[in-house]
């Protein structure tokens, strides 16, 4: 038995090579990338048959080479097994083009190992043993598995997946070699030997690939995610910068079209007490005032988006009105449809409208979400009593129970304690302020609000607000055409027609008023009136001016000429800073429009109070 080391030393080297880069694999493997385990497998009998191969060809004269083939052939399904697992996670099998594509791809891979074998006995009269029949079969899988690395797309062919396609046709073209082997002289083809450490480095290279690039994929998994959040805050911002100028756009619409509602609301507390409307023309003024009050709060649904920050202006709201006005201005568009069940003689609310309004909207879209295919929304509004001690720990007295009613999935039991947390949503575009913000709102009015909900029926959400006796339209009434005052009054505003109901509302209840749309002229007057030695009673100047200078700014120059002037201040942008805190302005009161008689009576009677001091 005498060594061939011509014939069996590179079988040795590539063996070496395969042997390291099996290693670091290994180790690969062992740090936690388990994706590479089938590879670990087809490689470790690659590496095998190296070694057989070594010694069958260095000490037995190529005796045993059925024993390297076969380990051989036991590594091709695995390395045609990853191909296809490759192959599969991009083109799912179950399409049917791309059965027929990989059908297409065996019949190809038949064809070529054929017509090889064909050209070869055409050229040769040497008739293959077992061993090199062995070998077709292995170099037509090769051929297929090749095929199906090929159909990769460019994101997908990574270092390592291109170490594999090296390696996979290095193995392929030794194979190539040795079938041809038996056909020619083994002088004209002894330099395949070369491909067999090739096979060894593509194994090391695709070894250390796995090694490195998982690190690396680390570090671009981690880049990757970076840029989209990046991408996510430029989109962000881009929408906020959109959202910010469709506030701007509908503040404005509300400040001009609240203007608007002021002529309309001030001219129907003008005329609702003449006798005529008293009478048959009750039913038109009432249909007039339920309109314009209907359009005042569809404008308050604006104030509702246009606004960024929460502010109170308490006062007391017909709830019954503020329910069916926002449930159907929300509703328009919606799957479901609501349905009402409030008690006639409802209470009234002592609250900020606009607050309590975006909590029904709030509710009313949650509760047509729950239902995906749309379904009922039930809405209940009672008159209830609370005692002392009560389970909502509220003070004991009179309150609105408020609920509403969907029939959706209900809400899963270990998300029930989260509900109300600000940032937390099961909506995939949801921002999760909107139950917090309706529980803050009903907290800082006193109130207390739950839920109650069971998984496949649905969810009732439900409040308790502090209450107040409900004051007829027609006590109301009464007690307004009692009020008469005497004096002056003079005012600042932009508007034609708020300027003139204003006039005539100071008219009929017994003042005298000068009014002006440009603050130079507001402010002559003004200091030609004091400096006769005469008084104004109130002065009333609108917070905005086109093109001029309005409340904020008219303040000081006011103060200038009189300190002690009672100065309100009036806007249709009812969210201003300046409105929600209008003393620390140097303002004594605020009128919000649209404002009707009545609320201009509660600014006089403040006014004359003062004064009387």
């Amino acid at each position: 038995m005498v060594f061939d080391p011509a014939n069996s030393l590179p079988y040795l080297v590539s063996g070496i090579f395969t042997s390291i880069g099996l290693i670091v694999l290994i180790i690969s493997y062992i740090k936690g990338i388990k994706r590479i385990k089938n590879w670990i497998i087809a490689i470790s009998f690659h590496n095998l048959s190296l070694y057989v191969r070594f010694v069958d060809n260095g000490f037995y004269n190529d005796k045993y080479s059925i024993i390297h083939i076969l380990l051989s052939g036991v590594a091709l399904p695995i390395f045609i097994y990853i191909s296809l697992n490759y192959y599969l996670a991009e083109f799912p099998q179950n399409q049917k083009n791309e059965r027929k594509k990989l059908i297409k791809y065996v019949i190809f891979s038949i064809a070529i190992v054929l017509i090889y074998i064909l050209i070869l006995n055409l050229i040769s009269d040497e008739i293959p043993d077992i061993t090199t029949i062995i070998l077709y079969p292995i170099f037509m899988g090769l051929i297929f598995a090749n095929q199906l690395h090929f159909r990769l797309s460019k994101e997908k062919q990574t270092p390592t997946h291109l170490s594999m396609v090296i390696i996979l046709m290095l193995i392929g073209l030794d194979i190539f070699l040795t079938i041809l082997d038996a056909f020619i002289p083994h002088e004209i083809i002894n330099f395949r030997r070369l491909f067999e450490i090739g096979v060894g480095i593509g194994i090391l290279f695709f070894g250390f690939n796995i090694f490195f690039e998982n690190k690396l994929l680390d570090y671009y998994t981690k880049l990757k995610q970076q840029n989209q959040l990046l991408k996510q805050t430029q989109d962000q911002l881009i929408s906020q910068t959109q959202l910010s100028s469709i506030q701007i756009i509908a503040g404005g619409f509300a400040h001009d079209f609240n203007n608007i509602l002021t002529s309309i609301i001030g001219n129907i507390s003008l005329i609702e007490d003449y006798p005529i409307f008293q009478e048959e023309g009750k039913e038109f003024i009432d249909d007039l005032t339920a309109a314009s009050f209907q359009a005042k709060n569809m404008v308050n649904q604006l104030l509702v988006f246009s606004k960024g920050e929460e502010f109170l202006n308490k006062e007391i709201i017909e709830f019954t009105d503020i329910i069916e006005i926002t449930t159907k201005f929300t509703m328009r568009g919606r799957k479901s449809r609501p349905i009402f069940d409030i008690d006639k003689d409802l209470w009234s609310i002592y609250g900020d409208p606009i607050q309590i309004s975006q909590i029904i909207q709030n509710l009313v879209i949650n509760a047509d979400q729950a239902m995906s295919e749309g379904g009922i929304i039930e809405l209940k509004a009672h008159n209830v009593e609370l005692e002392v001690n009560n389970q909502f720990q509220l003070n004991p007295g009179k309150y609105i129970h408020f609920c509403i009613i969907d029939s959706g999935l209900g809400i899963p039991q270990n998300i029930q304690e989260k509900i109300f947390s600000p940032f937390f949503t099961t909506k995939r575009e949801g921002k999760g302020f909107g139950l917090s913000i309706c529980k803050k709102i009903i907290e800082d009015h006193n109130g207390y609000m739950g839920f109650h909900t069971t998984i496949g029926k649905g969810t009732e959400f439900y409040f308790y607000a502090p209450a107040k006796e409900k004051i007829t339209q027609e006590s109301k009434k009464q007690d307004s055409l009692k009020e008469q005052f005497s004096g002056s009054a003079l005012i600042l505003d932009d508007n034609f027609l708020v300027l003139r109901v204003i006039e005539n509302l100071f008219k009929i209840l017994g003042m005298t008023a000068i009014s002006s749309s440009e603050s130079t002229t507001f402010l002559s007057t003004y200091k030609n009136i004091i400096e006769r030695g005469e008084d104004v009673d109130l002065l009333i100047v609108d917070l905005t001016l086109p093109g001029d200078f309005g409340g904020k700014a008219i303040i000081e120059k006011i103060r200038d000429i009189n300190p002690n002037a009672y100065v309100v201040v009036s806007s249709g942008y009812s969210d201003d800073f300046v409105m929600k805190n209008y003393r620390d302005y140097g303002f004594n009161d605020f009128l919000r429009k649209p404002f009707n008689k009545e609320e201009l009576v509660k600014v006089l009677k403040k006014c004359f109070e003062k004064k009387s001091r």
